[in-house]
């Protein structure tokens, strides 16, 4: 068995979704913030997610249709 690749090296700076969605949208959000957790971004604050790694075409097409 093999072990799993490293993580990428840190470029020294994070990589943040800034997001304010109204209670209206609650599914809109609950799924963003959901599409975001499993692409790797982790929750820093209310409305903002950080990444070491750029993510962002991980998020794209939810985003798009935003």
């Amino acid at each position: 068995m093999s072990s799993p690749p490293p993580p990428p090296e840190w470029e020294g700076y994070f990589h943040a979704l800034l997001y304010q969605v109204p209670e209206e949208a609650r599914a809109f959000r609950d799924k963003l913030r959901r599409t975001a957790r499993l692409a790797g971004f982790g929750l820093l604050t209310g409305g903002v997610l950080i990444s070491t790694t750029d993510r962002r075409e991980r998020v794209a097409e939810l985003l798009d249709g935003a």
